[in-house]
């Protein structure tokens, strides 16, 4: 019997952990979709003060750090926001796919564009890691005029 009382206590924690693992989530997802810098004042709410972040331009450690990181890039671009399309979590692990959209005055004459992406997020009570993934010259490179041109035409060759 006490055996029985133990395993429904675990179970007990176990719901409770993927509660709070699922609100965070909830809490992430509402952050992300449309990114200013309200959002950056709240992002002591998901990450961890020894948060460490990685996509394809930056390895950035620190709560602090990434924040000032946000508050530049919200500066640089309008419209920043994240449709988060599906997401795949245990209690400490989450992965995230997602579409960003922006503008940025120095691509594509400021016009609206867009990347997808994937984020993988490690989870210790708040985000303790968080690792983006996406196609670097889709959102950048192809939106510059010279460079552009030649990513474009030598996708067009590779796909004959």
């Amino acid at each position: 019997m006490a055996y029985k009382d133990h395993r429904n206590q675990q179970r007990s924690a176990e719901k409770t952990m993927t509660i709070s693992t699922a609100k965070l989530l909830d809490n992430f997802v509402d952050i992300y979709q449309c990114f200013d810098d309200s959002s950056i004042d709240r992002l002591p709410e998901i990450y961890s003060e020894s948060l460490i972040f990685t996509d394809p331009v930056h390895q950035i450690e620190g709560l602090e750090p990434f924040q000032a990181y946000c508050s530049k890039l919200t500066k640089r671009c309008s419209n920043l926001g994240f449709e988060c399309h599906e997401i795949i979590s245990t209690d400490n692990r989450a992965t995230i796919t997602w579409h960003m959209h922006f503008n940025h005055p120095a691509l594509a004459k400021g016009k609206a564009l867009g990347v997808e992406g994937c984020t993988i997020l490690t989870i210790d009570g708040k985000i303790s890691r968080h690792r983006d993934y996406f196609d670097l010259g889709d959102m950048i490179y192809e939106h510059l005029p010279a460079l552009g041109y030649m990513i474009r035409q030598t996708k067009k060759r590779l796909s004959k």
